[in-house]
């Protein structure tokens, strides 16, 4: 049957088959050709609804409806097992964000930052009857406890207002742990039979705030060591700076015997002056204007840096900001500004720093531009102001 088909095929007339072979291929082509422009139409309708043109389903509901995002709930993206876990986690709703501002949080921090503030000014860390007063009314938690004091302390490195109340007094740190102390024991009267309960809720091991929250933490087990052996300081009775012991350990630095085991006899146990000790080394440095001097007062700040560990970056910071706003005691060394600059980059481009100070540009701008040019002879180490700048070879140390 085949064969007789194609015998049939074989016969017909020329002509007729020619115009068979026409006939099918221009179909063919026709149909090629809708094919493809259906497939353009389809694009060109694609790309509209993606552009939001009017009357585009895309337009309306940003093409969920399109791609099937309408089609799952959280029961279907998620096994019980997962859905468990997340409610585990205990994550916030922020649709309930209406209920508890962040914001009231925040002015909580504010309100008692400044009324810290105020009682650091007065000069009396033991009046606080003020800031316990709003404490309870507020029904604020130590959490916010630890960030104000915080706050206090950032807003003092920030240069803002608070700058000229804990910079420019020496014992400013030691007076905020003397305020804690007597803030916590009026407002827990039995605060020395829970201060291992109030360690752990005050002095956080993860760091909230960067190494703020490291230098506060000092701050608080300071407080908490007055409570627990019932010093005179919760009666508000403070101490004056122990300018004796300071000067004693800034000898080391500038004289080279600055180490581990001196670190921690002599300088552990008045953390709460650090920042003094910093202040004072830099400040004999800048007043010695001798570069060997410079060098191991560098040395012995990189060494203070990784003994003291996280605190160290609050620190130094607060030093700094404390020798600018009591610059007026270097007035007979009118190359401090240089001086201070060759001392900081000394010290913060060591990669032994990296690791405690997080950097140096919040404490540039702090220093005032120089009005001099200090410079170096060949052979000579001592640093000396010019009035005008020589074109021999004289190493000049120009400002940073």
């Amino acid at each position: 049957m085949v064969y007789e088909r194609n015998a049939v095929h074989l016969a017909e007339d020329p002509e007729a088959l020619a115009e068979r072979e026409w006939n099918q291929k221009n179909v063919s082509s026709a149909s090629s050709l809708k094919k493809n422009n259906s497939f353009k139409e389809a694009k060109a309708d694609r790309k509209k609804r993606s552009r939001g043109i009017s009357g585009s389903t895309s337009k309306k509901d940003g093409g969920r409806f399109e791609h099937g995002f309408d089609s799952y709930d959280d029961d279907d993206l998620f096994s019980e097992d997962e859905l468990e876990d997340l409610k585990n986690m205990k994550l916030k709703d922020y649709s309930s964000c209406e209920d508890e501002p962040a914001s009231d949080v925040e002015r909580d921090i504010a309100a008692l930052t400044r009324a810290f503030h105020d009682i650091i000014a007065s000069g009396e860390p033991g009046s606080v009857d003020v800031a316990v007063k709003l404490f309870v009314d507020q029904e604020m938690d130590l959490h916010i406890l630890h960030c104000a004091v915080c706050e206090l302390v950032e807003e003092d490195i920030k240069e803002t207002p608070l700058l000229a109340t804990i910079t420019k007094n020496s014992s400013a740190e030691y007076h905020i742990s003397v305020m804690l102390a007597v803030f916590l024991s009026r407002l827990y009267p039995d605060a020395k039979a829970n201060v291992k309960d109030h360690r752990r809720q005050l002095v956080k091991k993860e760091l909230i705030r960067g190494n703020t929250s490291a230098f506060v933490n000092m701050l608080f087990e300071n407080a908490l060591d007055f409570i627990e052996y019932e010093t005179d300081e919760l009666q508000g009775t403070t101490q004056g700076c122990p300018d004796e012991a300071v000067d004693a350990i800034v000898s080391a630095m500038t004289g080279d015997w600055f180490d581990r085991d001196f670190y921690f006899e002599q300088c552990k146990p008045l953390e709460q002056f650090h920042v003094e000790v910093i202040k004072k080394a830099i400040v004999a440095a800048i007043e010695s204007m001798e570069m060997p001097v410079i060098h191991r007062v560098e040395k012995s700040i990189l060494a203070f840096a990784s003994f003291a560990g996280e605190s160290f970056d609050c620190t130094y910071r607060l030093a700094l900001a404390r020798i600018v706003a009591n610059s007026g005691e270097l007035g007979g060394t009118p190359a401090w500004p240089n001086v201070l600059r060759v001392i900081v980059a000394g010290i913060t481009e060591s990669e032994q720093l990296w690791a405690y100070y997080s950097g140096p540009g919040r404490n540039w701008k702090l220093i005032p531009k120089s009005t001099c040019t200090i410079a170096l002879e060949p052979n000579d180490d001592h640093l000396k102001v010019l009035d005008e700048v020589p074109k021999n070879n004289i190493q000049l140390i120009k400002q940073l």
